[in-house]
């Protein structure tokens, strides 16, 4: 069973494409239920998330999510798009300073809001993504029990390619409060920085994405892999252009 719209992140340069950028959906990712990530359920979350309106103190029971199909899955947490929204800047700026308080800060490398909640003024799903980049790479999996204790849970993990997909907002009745998507990684030279900087630079090309958006929406709502897919060739196209007018932005430096 697969997880809904987990927006992985793209692969930095060089590395092999394990999903799509941006907004991508990696094939074949599988719930916490198959034996990943266990005993979620029931976590009480920090009274510092009082921020987040109607948010559940209390995780959902996992094992409601991984009993159901993917097409039930798919029907409890459709496609929503909403018009961009100010606060959602502002969400993410307290998300941050919550992850900071729980990571070591000699092990963060760069947090990064990223997708299209990151663009001003850009429809979007009203999911707040979050790159958290590491070091050493290492600490990719050692931060699990930290951001466990922010309320997350682990939604899918590659060892191989170092990633790890971690959820808040998703429970047995569908979404409640805030939604976040956190992407742990290794410090890299990701896709969707490039991609959220180029949208933000050409107001025009974010347009067609949002349209884009909108159009597959009416067709997929209740389908979030063929909505993935059919923005795929957009987005690897406009991080192409992006990586040709800012190359070497994010290649990790001193701040990473």
């Amino acid at each position: 069973m697969s997880w809904p719209d987990t927006k992985p992140c793209g692969v930095a340069r060089g590395a092999e494409a394990g999903g799509e950028s941006e907004g991508g959906q990696e094939k074949g990712l599988r719930s916490p239920g198959n034996g990943v990530g266990k005993g979620f359920g029931g976590i009480d979350l920090p009274s510092r998330l009082s921020y987040l309106p109607g948010m559940s103190r209390r995780l959902p029971d996992e094992a409601v999510l991984s009993s159901m199909s993917l097409e039930e899955l798919w029907r409890l947490f459709p496609i929503i798009l909403s018009d961009s929204r100010p606060e959602w800047a502002e969400i993410y700026r307290k998300e941050k300073k919550v992850l900071e308080s729980a990571v070591p800060g000699s092990c963060i490398g760069r947090l990064s809001h990223f997708g299209s909640t990151s663009v001003p003024g850009l429809a979007a799903k009203p999911i707040i993504d979050i790159l958290l980049e590491v070091r050493p790479d290492s600490f990719v999996f050692e931060a699990l029990p930290l951001l466990q204790k922010c309320g997350y849970r682990e939604m899918h993990r590659d060892e191989a390619l170092m990633r790890l997909v971690l959820v808040k907002g998703y429970t047995a009745e569908g979404f409640r409060g805030q939604a976040f998507h956190l992407h742990v990684r290794p410090c890299r030279d990701w896709d969707e920085l490039y991609f959220r900087d180029y949208l933000a630079a050409h107001p025009e090309a974010a347009e067609q994405y949002a349209s884009l958006k909108r159009s597959l929406k009416e067709k997929f709502e209740f389908n979030r892999d063929a909505y993935t897919e059919g923005k795929a060739e957009l987005i690897a196209a406009m991080t192409r252009r992006a990586r040709e007018e800012m190359p070497g932005r994010y290649i990790p430096g001193s701040a990473c």
